[in-house]
């Protein structure tokens, strides 16, 4: 009698369980590592915006010959561009941002007629992961920022 091999070709369910866990797993890093990019790509695009609106404010004292206040509203979470009280623009902060003085108070950002700002001294956000201090000249109308990486305060 001749004696044939049954030969069961597939996978079993544990190697199929092992495997659909593996993809689980990398699908699941994935989406962890991408949350984090975009909330970091929601800040820098938040800090570039704060950017444009200041040179915005500074043209858009000097176009009208009047005082253009930014206004950094700590409590409210946004800030706005101000012309006789009326608002040209306005963007909300992150969720993870709050903006906190140095050496002057957040809400004293000022252009004056000529260009030049009102006040000089700095001020932060502060993120999750990131700080942007912001540093105003004295006697003229330019400023710049420093990136830095938060500080992490256990108690």
């Amino acid at each position: 009698m001749e004696k044939r091999l049954i030969r069961n070709e597939g996978f079993t369910l544990i190697e199929m369980a092992i495997v659909l866990l593996i993809v689980s797993i990398c699908a699941f890093v994935s989406v962890a590592i991408s949350t984090e990019l975009m909330k970091q790509r929601a800040t820098d695009a938040f800090i570039e915006q704060f950017v444009t609106d200041l040179y915005f404010a500074q043209q858009q004292a000097m176009a009208n010959s009047q005082t253009v206040h930014v206004h950094v509203q700590t409590e409210a979470l946004q800030y706005e561009v101000k012309m006789d009280e009326k608002v040209l623009t306005s963007q909300p902060f992150p969720e993870d941002m709050r903006a906190a003085g140095l050496t002057m108070a957040p809400d004293l950002i000022m252009f004056r007629t000529n260009g030049n700002l009102r006040f000089s001294g700095s001020f932060q956000f502060e993120g999750k992961r990131h700080n942007y201090r912001f540093v105003f000249l004295i006697g003229s109308g330019r400023f710049y920022y420093v990136k830095s990486k938060s500080r992490v305060h256990t108690h």
